[in-house]
């Protein structure tokens, strides 16, 4: 995310359950939550790509059910 900020050639959008512990990570930061679906779609709204990280190291987090998510909102 980083690097694509700092080349310049792509606006960058990070989304985040928690934006205010982000606000540097990209040019626009989004609340949005891959356990809460209906929060993707109007978050991604304009995106050229996607690139997602699940947070499989949370206990009780279905790393499969996130990516599916993420995989069928768009």
């Amino acid at each position: 995310m980083r690097a694509l900020k700092t080349n310049s050639q792509f606006k960058t959008r990070a989304l985040t359950r928690y934006p205010s512990a982000h606000s540097d990570l990209a040019d626009e930061i989004v609340k949005a939550d891959l356990d809460r679906p209906e929060t993707l779609k109007p978050a991604l709204s304009g995106a050229y790509g996607l690139f997602f990280m699940t947070n499989f190291w949370q206990e009780g987090a279905d790393e499969i059910k996130q990516a599916t998510t993420a995989n069928r909102c768009c």
